[in-house]
């Protein structure tokens, strides 16, 4: 079954321990090391724990988001060109003054979106919109190493073992049944 990982487990690979840590990681660095790190070294580090950290997490959260309109999106496969395309993303805003301002446009108005929702349900004020900050350093494509985790983890179905033998033992069924089948490929994935 697609998206059922080697455990037997059939849940979104976000959930795995590897995006959960740096998921934590990155609440923890953003919302107290960052408030806590003095000086230029420290300021560095904890920017590029916080993109690692997101770069880890990131390709699988696309892929849990579009999952609701393609259904399971779980193979080795997938997470590789979910891992591509936060790459080339991330590039761009942190070499590219125009995604830069994107991206704070973006994510700020998500905030805002948020945030003006609890007003509202609190019966406060809707607050201002504003973009978050976002610092083009090129220097943050070192983070990009971060994207390994996503692309060479465990957690995904990777068509593998059991599977693999189950869809050559199919095949083998449905060859016999249909012998001008066994002239041509048939790729049947298990149920």
């Amino acid at each position: 079954m697609i998206g059922t990982r080697s455990d037997g487990l059939d849940r979104p690979l976000l959930v795995a321990p590897a995006p959960l840590l740096a998921i934590a990681a990155l609440l923890i660095n953003d919302h107290v090391l960052k408030s806590l790190a003095t000086g230029d070294a420290a300021t560095w580090v904890t920017g590029k724990v916080s993109d690692v950290a997101g770069l880890v997490y990131f390709p699988l959260l696309l892929l849990a988001l579009l999952e609701p309109a393609f259904g399971p999106l779980r193979e080795r496969r997938h997470v590789r060109v979910a891992a591509i395309v936060t790459g080339l993303g991330f590039a761009a805003v942190k070499l590219w003054p125009i995604a830069t301002a994107a991206y704070g446009i973006t994510w700020g108005a998500m905030q805002w979106v948020a945030l003006a929702s609890i007003a509202a349900a609190i019966g406060d004020d809707a607050p201002h919109l504003l973009p978050v900050a976002c610092v083009a350093d090129p220097t943050d494509l070192l983070a990009l190493a971060g994207l390994a985790i996503p692309w060479f983890g465990r957690d995904c179905d990777s068509g593998t073992g059991a599977d693999r033998g189950e869809a050559r033992r199919k095949s083998s069924e449905l060859a016999g049944e249909f012998p001008e089948a066994k002239h041509s490929t048939i790729l049947v994935r298990p149920i």
